[in-house]
C-alpha cells in the first residue's frame, strides 16, 4: 500500500505541492492505524474480562444443575453394575443421551467461546506490532 501511495505522490510532483505533504499525509494514516490498533487491544480486553465476569455467572447458576443432574447418577452405573449396563447397552446410551444436561453444558460453552475468540484476537494483534517492529 505505501508503494502505491508513494507513486501517488511521485504523480504529483507535477503539479508541485508543499514538499513535506507526502511526509505529513504518511504519518497521519500511521497515527490513525496506531489508534484502531489500541482501540482493537482495549475492545478485545473488555471482550475478555467480560467473558471471565459471564464464565464465572454461568458456573455459579448452572454448575449446580449439571452436578446434580441425573446424568452423574446414570454414569456412575456403568462402575457398579457393568454387567447390566453392557446387557442393555442401547437403553443405558438412550438413557444418558435423555439425562444429559445439554443447555447447561451450552450456557457455560458460550462465554468459554467468546473468551477464546477474543484472546485469539488480542495475541494475533500482538503478534502483527511485535513481528512489525522486529
Amino acid at each position: 500500500m505505501e508503494n502505491k501511495i508513494d507513486q501517488a505522490f511521485n504523480d504529483l510532483r507535477d503539479l508541485n505541492p508543499p514538499e513535506k505533504l507526502a511526509g505529513a499525509i504518511l504519518h497521519r494514516i500511521e497515527l490513525e492505524r496506531k489508534k484502531a490498533i489500541g482501540r482493537k487491544i482495549i475492545l478485545d480486553r473488555f471482550g475478555m474480562a467480560g467473558s471471565i465476569l459471564f464464565l464465572l455467572i454461568a458456573v455459579f447458576a448452572f454448575g449446580r444443575p449439571i452436578l446434580e443432574s441425573e446424568f452423574w447418577r446414570l454414569c456412575s452405573l456403568t462402575f457398579s453394575d457393568i454387567e447390566i449396563v453392557t446387557q442393555n447397552w442401547r437403553e443405558f446410551s438412550y438413557s444418558l443421551l435423555e439425562t444429559f444436561p445439554v443447555i447447561y453444558i451450552i450456557a457455560i460453552l458460550i462465554p468459554i467461546f467468546s473468551l477464546f475468540l477474543f484472546f485469539s484476537s488480542y495475541l494475533s494483534i500482538n503478534n502483527h506490532i511485535h513481528h512489525k517492529h522486529a
